[in-house]
């Protein structure tokens, strides 16, 4: 959602502050990488700043250590004048909708897409003649 959000803005002008976080375990589990990286140079409104939770050996030293909504707070630790928008599995969201919220950021402010499965989306997958 975010990849596609960004793209529309590009497509039209927008020349808003972007502070991308994207996150990962690993360096190489980091989805697209080369994407942001791309527009961080090409626009100067756009900053990228990628995050892994279990670094490893192999980590760049521009990338955040922890968990990506910790490199948000890292770099702003006052998040009142943000809108922030986030897509994650369900533990991330709820974590960091908690401590965004701790560190400023309006309700009416916070958007997210967890990424989740409803009940029946497991029953319907067994449920499948196979």
């Amino acid at each position: 959602p975010l990849k596609s959000m960004i793209e529309n803005l590009v497509e039209h002008g927008d020349r808003r502050e972007i502070h991308l976080y994207w996150g990962a375990r690993t360096m190489d589990e980091l989805y697209l990488d080369e994407l942001p990286e791309k527009w961080s140079r090409e626009f100067d409104h756009i900053h990228y700043r990628k995050a892994v939770s279990e670094p490893g050996g192999n980590v760049e030293e521009s990338c955040f250590e922890g968990f990506v909504h910790q490199a948000v707070l890292d770099d702003h630790a006052d998040l009142s004048g943000f809108d922030v928008y986030m897509s994650g599995p369900p533990a991330m969201i709820e974590t960091a909708k908690r401590e965004f919220s701790e560190h400023g950021v309006r309700e009416d402010r916070l958007f997210y897409d967890s990424f989740e499965f409803g009940l029946d989306v497991p029953l319907r997958v067994l449920a499948r003649p196979h």
